[in-house]
């Protein structure tokens, strides 16, 4: 995280990311991104594949 406040489903459990955090998940996991503020949030995702 960048700049604001995220919330970050995954399989079910709700993490709330600050600026500075960060959060590992597998690509298969159910999951889902919401800014449930009114100020922006800037974030940097990196999507890999397995070696």
């Amino acid at each position: 995280m960048l700049e604001g406040t995220l919330t970050v489903a995954i399989g079910g459990i709700n993490e709330t990311l600050d600026a500075g955090d960060s959060l590992f998940l597998q690509a298969d996991a159910g999951h889902g991104f919401a800014n449930r503020t009114n100020a922006p949030c800037e974030y940097v995702m990196v999507i890999s594949r397995p070696t």
